[in-house]
């Protein structure tokens, strides 16, 4: 794998990452990023594929750059031009 195939394949899991712990949030109200641990999300996230939560069905939130607020598209890679993700 090539460097840039590296970085491809990281930004990918990210934005994926980002909308499973979207989904989650939105399943999950009184779950906070802060406190919430990655084995957690990652229990949930199993259950889901056996049997979904009844207020999970059919809500997939597009997840948003945190940085410019672009909608992130599933499986794409978003290249954030903002000026705060670098520290600019």
């Amino acid at each position: 794998m090539t460097r840039e195939e590296h970085i491809a394949r990281h930004v990918a899991l990210h934005a994926a990452l980002d909308e499973l712990f979207a989904d989650f949030l939105v399943c999950n109200p009184a779950c906070i990023p802060s406190t919430t641990r990655i084995g957690e999300l990652m229990q949930w996230s199993y259950g889901q594929t056996g049997d979904p939560s009844e207020a999970c069905v059919g809500v997939h939130p597009r997840p948003v750059c945190a940085h410019c607020g672009s909608a992130i598209a599933t499986g794409e890679a978003h290249q954030c031009e903002s000026p705060e993700k670098e520290g600019r």
